[in-house]
């Protein structure tokens, strides 16, 4: 926070309200504001949401354990580009999961994976099979799913599962 980032004006109005100024990542930007959607269930874009992603981020512990008001202003972002800010920050709070198995070729292999999905109650975004073209792998095929769970206890449970079933497969990161 200085004269050249804000403004000769701005800068000498601003320096006598604000107390501390503080760095948010885009990262927890985009938590808080999906934080706000399903708590508060407001729509709020990522500048709004700076105010919480500090706190959030633990940036201001002196407020840990208080009442504390945090004020949302922001601009309007379009639909289509929200869209794609939650689904990012459903990526960063380890919400939605990729990963790799290879499957066998026999009737049922497939069906078997996506059995143990449902009984985890996650929710299959995406899914590619792919055959091998490899002569080694004759029998073999790729599937490549992406996944959404409720919450960071249930992609923990999900990743035990299926790290204990297929021990061929292969978390993709984000």
């Amino acid at each position: 926070f200085n004269e050249h980032s804000l403004g000769a004006n701005t800068f000498h109005l601003a320096k006598k309200l604000i107390d501390k100024v503080i760095p948010v990542s885009e990262e927890d930007s985009l938590v808080a504001m999906l934080r706000f959607q399903e708590v508060e269930h407001s729509t709020v874009d990522t500048v709004g949401a700076m105010g919480l992603a500090a706190i959030l981020a633990g940036q201001l512990p002196e407020l840990r354990g208080k009442r504390v008001v945090v004020v949302v202003s922001s601009a309007n972002m379009e639909p289509d580009l929200m869209r794609q800010c939650v689904d990012r920050a459903l990526v960063l709070d380890d919400r939605v999961s990729k990963f790799s198995v290879q499957l066998g070729e026999w009737p049922g292999d497939m069906a078997k994976l996506l059995d143990v999905l449902s009984r985890e109650d996650v929710r299959l975004l995406d899914v590619c099979h792919r055959r091998h073209s490899d002569k080694s792998d004759v029998f073999k095929a790729k599937v490549e799913c992406v996944v959404e769970t409720r919450d960071k206890t249930q992609s923990a449970q999900l990743r035990k599962t299926l790290n204990e079933r297929y021990p061929s497969i292969c978390w993709l990161d984000r």
